[in-house]
C-alpha cells in the first residue's frame, strides 16, 4: 500500500501536468479532492494552488475565489510564510493584470482591497527572517512589481533593492529596476547619474 506522501506526490504530479495540458479539467479534479482526512492542511494547499492557478489560465474567477477562501482557512490552521506568500499570489490572481489603457483606474479603484491584502502578505513573508531567503527575495520582488503597477515606482525600486541584497542573482529583480530607471531616465525624471 502506497504511503501517504506518495499518494499526495502522485496527485501533485497528475494535477500539475494537467494545469499544462488541460487547466480546465485540472480545476475539475482539484475540486473533487477530498479533504476530510488526517492530511488535510497539505490537501488544502494542493487544492487551493490548483484552483488559483487553474482558474487565472481558464479565467474562471469563481475557482480562484475558491482557492483564495482555502488558503485564507489554511493561514489560521498553519500561519507559514509558505502559505502566507501562496495567498499572496492568490490574492494577485483573483486581481489580474491592471490594464493599459483608460481603464486602468477603475481597476484599481474594484481590485484596491484584494492588492493591499496582497502587499500585506507579501510584506510579512519579506520581513520574516526565518523564511527561505528564496521566498523572501521572491516575496520582495513580487511587492516591488505590485508598487510598480500602481506607479509607486520609489517603493517599487527600494523593494527591489532588498530583493536583490537577499539574492544578488535574482535576474527579475534586477531587470525590472533597470527597466523602470531607464523609464524614468527617458522621461526626464532622473539625472545622468541614475
Amino acid at each position: 500500500m502506497p504511503s501517504m506522501l506518495s499518494r499526495y506526490n502522485e496527485l501533485y504530479a497528475h494535477l500539475d501536468h494537467l494545469l499544462n495540458t488541460d487547466p480546465a479539467l485540472a480545476v475539475t479534479q482539484a475540486r473533487e479532492i477530498d479533504l476530510d482526512t488526517p492530511e488535510r492542511p497539505s490537501l488544502m494547499n494542493l487544492r487551493a494552488s490548483i484552483l488559483v492557478d487553474g482558474g487565472a489560465l481558464t479565467q474562471q474567477q469563481d475557482a480562484i475565489e475558491e482557492g483564495l477562501a482555502l488558503f485564507r482557512e489554511l493561514v489560521s490552521l498553519v500561519p507559514t510564510a509558505n502559505v502566507t506568500y501562496n495567498l499572496a499570489n492568490g490574492l494577485i490572481a483573483a486581481t489580474g493584470m491592471p490594464p493599459f489603457d483608460p481603464s486602468w483606474l477603475d481597476h484599481q479603484e474594484r481590485t484596491r482591497e484584494y492588492r493591499a491584502q496582497a502587499r500585506q502578505c507579501f510584506w510579512k513573508v519579506a520581513q520574516d527572517v526565518d523564511a527561505n531567503p528564496s521566498l523572501r527575495t521572491q516575496a520582495w520582488t513580487n511587492l516591488a512589481n505590485q508598487f510598480r503597477n500602481s506607479f509607486r515606482l520609489g517603493e517599487a525600486h527600494d523593494a527591489r533593492l532588498a530583493a536583490l541584497e537577499i539574492d544578488p542573482k535574482n535576474g527579475v529583480a534586477a531587470f525590472c529596476a533597470a527597466r523602470d530607471l531607464l523609464w524614468l531616465f527617458e522621461q526626464g525624471g532622473c539625472s545622468d547619474l541614475t
